[in-house]
């Protein structure tokens, strides 16, 4: 293969619960959408209206509807099957800063890489510092946000199982930390997550500040039924096995190197709205010799430095 390649696997779609809402006018006069939170999921292709949303896919969704939709016919859940064991693959997790609709800052709770942004582009300068700094959990912009991505494929007639995927993404800490304890348990429990019929779930949670949604995947057969499943789908593998050589797959992690400038102008629009005029982050660099910029005021002291289980910021808002 050549050595060029970046292996990607394709995004079929993307899995919402919520949308861009009405146009709002920044302290500095851009425009910007606030998001609006959903009670249910949207399942969208990648293309654009002329509005510059993202269509919805109609003929899924209605696939879907006669068994999974509720009786006011929205979908709160959804049959899925993730394709590998990896949780670090089926819901990669980082911690993102986004300001200007620029990605600044990625990091994994102990080592983060600063970008340089001035005038809302990239220098081409990084540096790595530790992690979490005093960003995550900031009240005031610019802020640093737990992420994670679900990749996964949507059971339903006519459609790939495999070769692309669906992708969910949330900032929610209630939903990390569910997401990746679901994951943990059906895991622990039939000892695979490979091929498994799943079904991504919504729910309501009533915390300080209101009412927000959530997710988390289940597993609705017995552990008995999933583990003989898994057995005939684990001797199958191991025949092609013996003729081909297992690989990785090709899932990028949320905050990624490779991500487009249409990408982290997404991300930032649905999670950081307040952050669509850009805010200089401090990088420090003896070598840099260019303009100078005032070092903005340092944020505000987060309340805490780990994922919260209740309190909200919970805006799991996927516009």
């Amino acid at each position: 293969m050549l050595k060029l390649i970046n292996p990607s696997l394709a995004e079929a779609g993307k899995i919402k619960i919520g949308r861009l809402g009405a146009e709002r006018t920044s302290r500095k006069g851009n425009a910007y959408r606030m998001p609006e939170k959903l009670d249910h999921f949207v399942i969208t292709t990648t293309r654009r209206d002329p509005s510059g949303d993202l269509e919805q896919d109609e003929g899924l969704m209605g696939a879907l509807a006669s068994g999974f939709a509720d009786e006011d016919g929205k979908l709160r859940r959804l049959p899925i099957v993730v394709h590998s064991d990896d949780i670090d693959e089926v819901f990669p997790t980082t911690l993102a800063l986004y300001t200007g609709r620029k990605l600044a800052c990625r990091g994994d709770g102990e080592e983060a890489t600063r970008y340089q942004i001035r005038n809302n582009k990239r220098t081409g300068k990084s540096k790595q510092m530790e992690c979490p700094c005093d960003y995550f959990g900031a009240e005031s912009d610019p802020k640093c946000k737990a992420h994670g991505v679900l990749n996964c494929s949507i059971l339903a007639p006519g459609r790939g199982v495999a070769g692309s995927v669906y992708k969910w993404r949330t900032t929610s800490e209630i939903s990390l930390n569910r997401m990746v304890a679901s994951l943990q348990q059906i895991k622990a429990l039939t000892g695979s997550l490979t091929g498994l019929p799943l079904l991504l779930c919504i729910e309501p949670i009533v915390v300080d500040t209101g009412t927000v949604y959530c997710c988390h995947v289940e597993l609705r057969e017995s552990v008995l039924e999933a583990q003989n499943r898994l057995i005939r789908l684990y001797t199958a593998r191991d025949r092609v096995s013996q003729m081909v050589s297992p690989v990785r797959l090709s899932i990028q992690a949320p905050a990624s190197d490779e991500e487009s400038d249409e990408e982290q102008g997404d991300v930032s629009d649905e999670f950081f709205p307040d952050s669509s005029d850009a805010i200089d982050v401090p990088f420090e660099d003896a070598t840099d010799t260019g303009d100078e910029r005032p070092t903005p005021p340092p944020p505000e002291e987060p309340k805490h430095k780990r994922l919260r289980r209740s309190s909200l910021d919970e805006e799991d808002f996927d516009a």
